[in-house]
């Protein structure tokens, strides 16, 4: 019985974790923001997708519309999009930006 609940409590373990650590990234991050939406190629928004800013620990998560915030230390700096299914895609933003 005990095997049965493992798997399930350690993938519930995990997107926890995962979450917890875009809240952390957001509130203890200090910089200039930038917003963005994700969609693919039909436009559709994209739920999931990490963003994280290029050599820095932590990043968020695309809510339900694709959307995203962080901040970034420097005027300019390297966002780093993945998920699973897709490519990872790196884009160069400047301080105040929304990328769409």
């Amino acid at each position: 019985m005990i095997k049965l609940y493992t798997p399930v409590f350690f993938i519930i373990f995990l997107c926890l974790l995962t979450l917890q650590q875009g809240a952390l990234a957001q509130k203890g991050s200090s910089g200039k923001p930038v917003k963005g939406k994700v969609v693919d190629d039909t436009g559709s928004p994209l739920i999931g997708v990490t963003v994280t800013v290029k050599g820095s620990p932590g990043g968020t998560l695309t809510d339900n519309d694709g959307s995203f915030s962080l901040n970034i230390a420097g005027p300019s700096a390297y966002i780093v999009f993945s998920s699973v299914g897709f490519a990872a895609k790196e884009m160069m933003v400047k301080e105040g930006s929304f990328i769409n």
